[in-house]
């Protein structure tokens, strides 16, 4: 897996990545990683070859799990310096390449304190959001990880539109950290009714 890679709790913890916050005002909150959210087309921000290359290297990603692709998860760095990764999940024959769900992910690699930190910090900030309801937090093994050793803590909101909201820390056994994936990380995802559901059948 790549460098990052993980699995949902509840259902899969995708392997994704992090990205910006921007808030249409100061009591909403309002998701965008490098000017892109949920229904917004991938092809405002990258190229028709780039996104087909991305999906054609990652249509399979999730067969190991038996999920099937009605939907992939695109990876792309992200254009700001305070963050790692960022992806994106589409659907892969639709032509406007439109935006289901989004995620992203900050490495805390052996700091995992630090990240605990962090964490508590943005969900007192989300709990603020007037759009936003906190519903659940989950601290416990990390699925990804059989021997039960990786560790995860995620709480979990629900948008006005139904779209699920996650903040989770990973901490991840050093026997699943080869060749510089599953590192330790903050992660924040965002996920349509629709995206939840497709996790939610397997």
């Amino acid at each position: 897996r790549r460098k990052g890679g993980c699995m949902r709790t509840i259902i899969l913890i995708t392997c994704t990545l992090f990205f910006s916050l921007n808030a249409t005002a100061s009591s909403n909150f309002n998701l965008k990683i490098n000017n892109l959210g949920i229904g917004d087309s991938l092809l405002s921000e990258y190229s028709k070859s780039k996104i087909k290359s991305e999906i054609k290297r990652n249509i399979d990603f999730y067969s190991v799990y038996d999920i099937d692709n009605t939907f992939v998860e695109l990876f792309f760095y992200s254009k700001l310096k305070d963050y790692e990764y960022i992806s994106f999940y589409i659907k892969p024959n639709d032509p406007n390449y439109i935006i289901y769900g989004l995620s992203g992910l900050k490495n805390y690699q052996n700091k995992f304190d630090k990240c605990l930190i962090h964490l508590d910090k943005e969900i007192k900030k989300f709990s603020n959001y007037d759009n936003l309801t906190r519903y659940e937090t989950f601290e416990g093994e990390h699925p990804i990880d059989p021997s039960g050793k990786s560790f995860v803590i995620q709480t979990f909101f629900e948008t006005q539109a139904r779209e699920i909201v996650e903040l989770q820390c990973a901490d991840f056994d050093s026997s699943v950290q080869k060749n510089g994936d599953n590192e330790d990380y903050y992660g924040i995802y965002i996920f349509t009714e629709e995206v939840e559901d497709w996790f939610a059948g397997y």
